[in-house]
């Protein structure tokens, strides 16, 4: 197969934005797709390899597979062998059980299956996972054991028959991403057969050069490539993570790729710009600047929390790009040239070692809950308890959400919010009349729960999340939930509020009142200084010596809130911190918050007893 040095360009075009994304950079909010620009690319390469040695009647699966575990396998086991010692230094019991069962996954090429089924409000956040990329290797992998064999079974039926029944699966792939990217959006991401359709648009454009060259007048060849050029900058620059992906919107840069893989021919500007020595120099260790770059934040994100100052990220982007150079020099190269594994059974041999080693590893953190003998029994199994309880909570208050009301009930409250509403239904649910019913309207993501017009969420939210709000993740503008509110005798929202979503309460609550009646309640933030370590640490002599302070945002926002709400807001942080520092014990082994934000079971019933002591319950008519 020709080399062709715009390839490697078109890999640097995907990887920087990937890495920028992650490191936080709003600019780059939909580098994300850069993962997209590489499916294609694996697609049309692979395919190119397979459809060459099949004409030629020398395919064999064993080579192939032989060239794929020489590309993948070395540089992952190197990076994860790096990332063990790390992990055991940084990571908390619970976390290192989650880091170990993602060692199995990354053995056994399922890790996309792994972070689908932890996918979750609750469940740590994607930024603080260390294997959490390699998720797209599992989708790649799990495609490259079905298309060859299909096309070794097929291959007697012709190409225009094979591919007939590849854009077929093209098609289906892509209604299927679409739909799943507003139904069931972890699976859509995660999952090969909403990601197939990606890879099939690189093999595409090998069915079709196997056929003929592509060959169309240069001014022609520099405008299509210019225009793939540009939709894949439009995404990766106008999207974010509030777009829908991988739906048809994923359609603009993957079409993009498509172009210029097929025209950005010698003699255009999209071939000179993508094979400058920098691009292609980029490009040649894409391949483990991805592979580093997510341990790297993520190991940092454990130590030192998520808002790294600029010069931290530049060191860690310093850091990615010194290792990925030392590993495609003395990793990468040497197996794919056979200087190292010279031959194919010890190709196979290594493979077999590598994964053994990964998956007994990943064992044994998984059965020992993250070497949890590191600290004291009583505090793992506090953690241990909390962290299960995160990961149901949500589940619990599914059973009451957009459920109509009891006809009996003498009291009808709905309860509209993100997780904030889960604590405070089970805070609620521990002191309320059981006269009063109780329906929920949860939103999944901060869409600040606010009955303002759209325009008013472009024009004051953050960080780009107006995206985010809209019909389809505001429960506001849900038509269940207003048939709802106008049910509900009273209606308290609870959200994660920002400063920006306090500066709109004026306006919603006014609006709100005006259709609805004056009914309504706001449950502020609730957040705290919250330091796992220094938990873990104190514990150790005795846990009710743990103290801690509100955060200061959240003290100002719920300041904020109750000027504009008066007696209609409900200020937990006045409760939990009631005594000057905040509660966070209360007794020896019993937490009252899990991670700073969200409730225990033994906190929520506590809040819920402080809200009524304090006669919350009673003002607001739900006391029995």
């Amino acid at each position: 197969m020709k080399y062709r040095a715009e390839i490697d360009g078109l890999r640097a075009v995907a990887v920087v934005p990937v890495i920028l994304f992650h490191a936080g950079f709003d600019l780059f909010g939909g580098g994300y797709v850069g993962v997209d620009v590489f499916f294609v690319i694996s697609g049309y390469l692979i395919t190119t390899i397979i459809l060459n040695e099949m004409n030629e009647g020398r395919f064999s699966l064993a080579n192939f597979y032989e060239r794929r575990a020489r590309r993948i396998l070395p540089a992952l086991s190197f990076v994860v062998l790096c990332s063990l010692p790390v992990a055991w230094l940084t990571l908390f019991p619970t976390d290192l059980k989650d880091f170990a069962q993602s060692l199995i996954a990354v053995a056994t090429f399922s890790s996309n299956f792994l972070f689908w089924t932890e996918s979750g409000y609750f469940d740590t956040t994607a930024e603080i996972k260390p294997l959490l990329h390699t998720w797209s290797l599992a989708v790649e992998e799990q495609y490259y054991i079905i298309f060859p064999l299909f096309l070794m079974l097929a291959w007697r039926w012709g190409k225009r028959r094979i591919v007939k029944i590849l854009i077929g699966v093209f098609v289906f792939s892509l209604l299927l991403a679409h739909w799943a990217a507003y139904q069931e959006p972890e699976a859509g991401f995660y999952l090969l057969p909403a990601r197939a359709w990606e890879l099939l648009a690189g093999a595409f454009i090998a069915f079709y050069v196997d056929r003929r060259p592509i060959e169309v007048p240069t001014a022609i060849a520099n405008v299509l490539s210019g225009l793939g050029l540009a939709g894949i900058t439009f995404a990766i620059f106008a999207y974010d993570s509030g777009t829908p992906f991988p739906s048809l919107y994923a359609v603009v840069p993957i079409a993009g790729v498509v172009a210029v893989i097929a025209f950005a021919v010698p003699g255009t500007i999209a071939h000179r710009l993508l094979s400058l020595k920098p691009m292609v120099a980029i490009g040649l260790v894409s391949y483990s600047a991805y592979l580093w770059h997510q341990p790297i934040l993520a190991f940092y994100a454990h130590a030192m929390g998520h808002d790294a100052p600029l010069w931290h990220v530049a060191l860690m982007l310093l850091a990615t790009a010194v290792l990925s150079v030392f590993t495609y020099r003395f990793i990468e190269i040497p197996t794919r040239r056979r200087r190292v594994f010279a031959t194919r059974p010890k190709v196979a041999a290594f493979a077999v070692m590598a994964s053994a080693a990964m998956i007994v590893l990943g064992l044994m953190g998984t059965l020992t809950n993250g070497n949890a003998y590191r600290y004291p029994q009583a505090i793992v199994d506090l953690f241990a308890r909390n962290d299960e309880f995160s990961r149901i909570v949500w589940l619990a208050k599914d059973a009451t959400r957009l459920k109509d009301f009891d006809d009996d009930a003498e009291t009808r409250l709905l309860i509209v919010g993100d997780s904030n509403s889960a604590d405070l239904q089970n805070a609620l649910n521990a002191v309320i009349g059981k006269d009063v019913s109780v329906v929920s309207a949860q939103v999944g993501v901060t869409c600040g729960n606010l009955f303002v017009p759209q325009e008013k969420f472009i024009e004051f939210a953050d960080d780009n999340r107006f995206n985010m709000c809209s019909p389809r993740h505001n429960d506001l503008t849900d038509a269940k939930t207003f048939g709802l509110i106008d049910q509900a005798d009273v209606v308290i929202f609870a959200t994660a509020w920002t400063d920006w979503e306090a500066d709109l309460m004026q306006e919603s609550l006014d609006n709100l009142v005006r259709d609805y009646g004056d009914k309504f309640w706001v449950f502020g933030t609730k957040s705290v200084e919250f330091d796992q370590q220094d938990i873990l640490d104190t514990c150790i002599t005795g846990c009710m010596n743990w103290q801690t302070e509100p955060v200061p945002n959240a003290t100002k926002i719920n300041a904020k809130l109750a000027g504009i709400l008066g007696n209609r807001f409900i200020d937990p942080l006045k409760l939990i911190c009631a005594d000057g520092p905040c509660t966070a014990f209360l007794g020896p082994e019993t937490i009252v918050m899990y991670d700073g934000f969200h409730l225990t079971p033994e906190g929520s019933v506590w809040l819920g007893e402080q809200m009524k002591a304090d006669g919350v319950i009673d003002r607001m008519g739900l006391g029995g």
